[in-house]
Formats: structure tokens, C-alpha cells, sequence
């Protein structure tokens, strides 16, 4: 494996290691260390299976044309290419603004500690957005280079904080609570932890569609992010009571939970500085996301906007279409991204394994469009991910939306299913 598979990994593997697995040890309160073990061992294979499903799809492309939108475009018509844009869109412009917010108020702490500074919320994310959008901008070459290094420190640190608090584990924590969080809500938060797909396209360019280093490094990247998850989740409730006043209980059913988990972990941990270096991490691992899926968001972009300009001027249009939106919207509705947010589990099973699956079954039946890798298994598993994806989409959607929400599912995929004719080499074209 070179240097370019490895920084390749790291990209898939920092897109999915954000600043939302803090949450993970939240969300999997209500289970044992075992269940929890299983359940994200589960969560894990089928993403890593959807992301091989698309680069296989990917592969069948060729650069620059191959977005989510033009593969679903070729494959599955105009109305599945419609709902793949809005599902990628909504998802990335979501993430996008979010880790804008958050990176804002880590430009504003680093001001205010290292040079005694006050910024405004407005400064400190058009600073955010110059610093790690001009990067993205340049190259993804670049984006490479600089995920080496934070992600290198993010390791360092992690396994920093894990070592000042191995001696304050108790294994006897590893114990489910009682909590009020739903297993829905539990099931989309660890699936959109493993949310690496969106970044296909982006590092099968960067690879010149070699098949073998893209296969190392997608199944490479995505064991990352679950070593992490396994030893974050254990050192965690290890340490923290499960029962008590304050405990995991007493954070599980917390508004601002969060923050609580955070301020505990401090105050049973032996060393005073260990809330330091869970706060430097999570704004490691928010750079790292914002770099991965911001990357996705422009080179999706990239594709679909028409000119023959300049490179750098069209590269500063695309720039700006990228993070202007998320940038305003950050600034002036953070309660919109919060809200969208809410959805983020909804988009990753539609764009991370029922489309993929989709496609990949389309793909194999097309008369002339043929990839040069096809993920093992056959069309058994490609079936079983179709199934699956399409129930867990029902169960989310009924539970947020009811009958109207079956409605809108049936009219939607009824509708793909037409335009796509079920029958490939009667309506789909070659490229």
C-alpha cells in the first residue's frame, strides 16, 4: 500500500470520525458493551458493503461525470437522479453548515486563549471557511496532506486520552441504563456514523480508479473509524457511573447531554486536563468531517456545473456555491441545522444503501454501461441490502411522518421504479 492509499484511507476514515461520536456512548447507553459491540460490528458491515456497492457503480463512470447524480441519472431516471441530488444535497449542505457552526466556535476559542482575542460568530466562520475552504478549493491533493496531519493528531490525542483513563475503568460500568432514547433515533445515529459514502467519487478520482487501492482503502478507512467507536464507547463507560445522580442514566435523559457527558468524563477521570484533550479532539475531528464531506459537496458540484472557464475561476465559482449557503445559514439559522440534522439518518439510508444497492442490481443488467469491479456475493446480498435499507427507511419515516409519510415513500419510489421501466435495456442508454 503507497502513501497516496493510506492518505486516501484516512479521508474515508476522518469523514466518518466527526464530532459526533461523542454522542455514540450516549446513544448506546440503553444496551450492554456486548450488544453495543454487535450492533455497531452490524452497522459497520452493511455501510462498508454500500460503499463498496458504489464505488462499484463509480467504477462504471468516468471522471468528471460521475457524481451520485449522474449515476442514479443513467440508472434509475430522472426522478431517482432528482431524489439522489436533493437526499445528497440536503445531507452534505446539512453537514457542511453544521461543522461550519462548530468550527466557528473553535476559531473563537483558540482566539481567546491563545492571543486573548474576542472574534464575532460572523468572523470567526468566514475565517473557518477561508482557512479549511481555500484548502479544499486547491486541491484534493491538499485536503490529503492536511488530513494526514490532523488526523495524526487526533490519534495521538485519542490514544492520550485513552491511556489517562485507562486506570480509572471499571469494567463492572459496562452496564445498559435506563434511558429515554429510542431505538430508531440509537439505529440512525450509528448508521450516520459510519457515513463515509459520500466521498466515492472523490477518492476514485483522487486514485485514478485503480480498483485495488480503492478497495484497500475504503475497507481500511472504514475499520478505522470502528476501532475508534469500540475503544471510545469502552474507556468511556468504563469510567462513568452507570447509575446515580451523576451518572450515564442522568446523561442519557439530559437535555444537554453533551455537555454533561463531557464535564463527567472530567470530573471522574484523575487527571484535570483530560476535558482539555476531549475538547481539542472533538475539534480535530470536526476539521477532519468538514474537509470529507465538504470535499464530496464540491467535487459533486464540480460535476454538475457547466463552463469551460479558467481552473481557478471556475474553481472560486464552485468555492463559493460550496460554502456560501452552508456559511449564511450557519450564521443566521444554526436552529435549521439542528433540525436538519434530525433527518441526517433518513438521507444516509437513501444515498448509502438503498440506492447503491439499487443501482449496483441496475448495473448489472445494463447492455452496454460495465464496471471493472464487481463487489463479491452476487445479487444475494446486493437483495438482502435492498431489503433492509427499504424497511429501516419505512420504520424511520413512519415514525416521523406516519401515513402521510407512507404516501409520499409509495408515490416516490413508485414513480423511480416507472421511469426506470424495471427493464434496463429498454430505458437506460450507454454513457
Amino acid at each position: 500500500m503507497n502513501i497516496k492509499t493510506l492518505g486516501a484511507s484516512l479521508i474515508v476514515g476522518g469523514t466518518a470520525i466527526g464530532a459526533g461520536m461523542l454522542a455514540l456512548p450516549i446513544q448506546t447507553a440503553p444496551l450492554g458493551i456486548s450488544e453495543t459491540v454487535l450492533f455497531m460490528l452490524a452497522m459497520w458491515a452493511i455501510m462498508t458493503f454500500g460503499a463498496l456497492l458504489t464505488l462499484e457503480v463509480n467504477l462504471a463512470f468516468k471522471a468528471p461525470n460521475h457524481s451520485f447524480g449522474t449515476m442514479a441519472g443513467k440508472l434509475l431516471g430522472p426522478i431517482g437522479q432528482t431524489l439522489t441530488v436533493f437526499c445528497l444535497l440536503a445531507l452534505l449542505y446539512a453537514l457542511t453548515g453544521a461543522y461550519t457552526t462548530g468550527g466557528a466556535q473553535m476559531i473563537k476559542v483558540i482566539s481567546e486563549s491563545l492571543f486573548s482575542f474576542h472574534l464575532s460568530d460572523a468572523i470567526a466562520a468566514i475565517l473557518f471557511i477561508i482557512i479549511l475552504g481555500g484548502i479544499i478549493v486547491h486541491s484534493t491533493q491538499s485536503v490529503d496532506k492536511i488530513n494526514r496531519v490532523l488526523f495524526s493528531i487526533k490519534i495521538f490525542l485519542f490514544i492520550a486520552l485513552a491511556t489517562t483513563l485507562i486506570p480509572d475503568m471499571h469494567i463492572s460500568f459496562w452496564q445498559p441504563v435506563a434511558a429515554s432514547i429510542p431505538l430508531s433515533t440509537m439505529f440512525t445515529v450509528i448508521l450516520t456514523s459510519f457515513g463515509f459514502n459520500v466521498v466515492v467519487p472523490s477518492v476514485s478520482e483522487y486514485l485514478k480508479k485503480d480498483v485495488r487501492q480503492l478497495r484497500i482503502a475504503f475497507i481500511l478507512g472504514s475499520l478505522l473509524p470502528l476501532l475508534v467507536y469500540f475503544i471510545w464507547i469502552a474507556f468511556s463507560r468504563g469510567i462513568i457511573p452507570p447509575f446515580g445522580e451523576q451518572s450515564f442514566t442522568a446523561i442519557a435523559n439530559a437535555e444537554n447531554s453533551l455537555p454533561m457527558f463531557i464535564s463527567l468524563l472530567d470530573q471522574y477521570g484523575s487527571h484535570g486536563w483530560a476535558q482539555g484533550i476531549t475538547n481539542i479532539f472533538a475539534n480535530l475531528a470536526l476539521a477532519t468531517s468538514f474537509l470529507g464531506v465538504a470535499l464530496s459537496l464540491f467535487d459533486f458540484l464540480n460535476d454538475k456545473c457547466p463552463g469551460n472557464g479558467s481552473s481557478s475561476a471556475r474553481g472560486l465559482a464552485i468555492g463559493l456555491c460550496t460554502f456560501v449557503p452552508p456559511l449564511l445559514f450557519a450564521l443566521f439559522f444554526p436552529q435549521g441545522f439542528t433540525y436538519a440534522l434530525k433527518y441526517a439518518g433518513i438521507f444516509v439510508l437513501i444515498l448509502c444503501l438503498l440506492m447503491p444497492a439499487w443501482m449496483a442490481l441496475k448495473l448489472r443488467q445494463h447492455p452496454t454501461l460495465k464496471s471493472p469491479y464487481q463487489v463479491a456475493g452476487g445479487a444475494l446480498p446486493v437483495w438482502a441490502v435492498l431489503v433492509f435499507s427499504s424497511i429501516a427507511l419505512i420504520w424511520a419515516v413512519w415514525e416521523e411522518w406516519h401515513i402521510w409519510g407512507m404516501v409520499m415513500l409509495i408515490t416516490l419510489f413508485g414513480s423511480i421504479a416507472w421511469t426506470a421501466k424495471l427493464h434496463p435495456r429498454q430505458s437506460l442508454h450507454a454513457r
